[in-house]
């Protein structure tokens, strides 16, 4: 189990809502995160909001993060375990957030390299 910020209903940040989630392992071209940050994306807030209807809900916040790839599905390349990772998704009916982990299909995913 880990945390979630997830949206059920239309409405002010009162409708955010805490949760522990289950995050399952990667499928398919999939990778799981283990958060350093995560971002709120103001689409997110519009779509919270009820001012943009798409995706529907409901949503788990946090369509853009940085972290360390904990696992990987079959079929990525690429990408290692214990890697440095920033990642923005193309659609916020992508975000799976949680606090600690994420599942993801690699959208936009940015290797981190140490500065030396």
């Amino acid at each position: 189990m880990t945390k979630a910020i997830s949206v059920y209903e239309t409405g002010g940040p009162e409708v955010l809502k805490w949760e522990d989630v289950e995050v399952n392992e990667p499928g398919e071209g999939q990778i799981r995160v283990r958060h350093t940050a995560v971002g709120l994306n103001l689409v997110e807030t519009y779509v919270r909001a009820g001012i943009d209807p798409n995706p529907g809900l409901p949503i788990r916040l946090g369509s853009g993060g940085a972290g360390v790839v904990e696992a990987i599905g079959a079929g990525v390349t690429g990408l290692g375990v214990g890697q440095p990772i920033a990642y923005a998704l193309k659609d916020v009916a992508q975000a799976h957030a949680t606090i600690e982990t994420r599942q993801t299909t690699g959208s936009t995913i940015l290797i981190l390299q140490a500065h030396r």
